[in-house]
């Protein structure tokens, strides 16, 4: 039997690669909220609020969140300064 381990045991797991299992509860409410919203009121606000939320919450498995990663790649741009940190 061959048995695969993370490189690191003690973070939290992933479902669906990029959410945590609170991420994916509170993204199907947001999306039954959006349907019902959709369904009451005729607007599609709610999709936009969970679609941002999607984006701020997702988190890379080696470089943390995808929000860390805009902030470092727009102060490049700004500054064309890229820092690295050697953990």
């Amino acid at each position: 039997m061959i048995y695969y381990y993370p490189n690191n045991l003690a973070e939290k797991p992933l479902i669906a690669k990029y959410w945590s299992i609170t991420d994916l509860c509170v993204i199907a409410v947001l999306f039954t909220l959006s349907i019902l919203s959709l369904m009451v009121f005729g607007n599609g606000f709610m999709f936009i609020v969970m679609a941002l939320y999607m984006l701020f919450s997702a988190k890379l498995a080696d470089n943390g969140s995808l929000t860390k990663q805009a902030i470092l790649y727009i102060r490049y741009l700004l500054t064309d300064i890229l820092i690295f940190y050697w953990r």
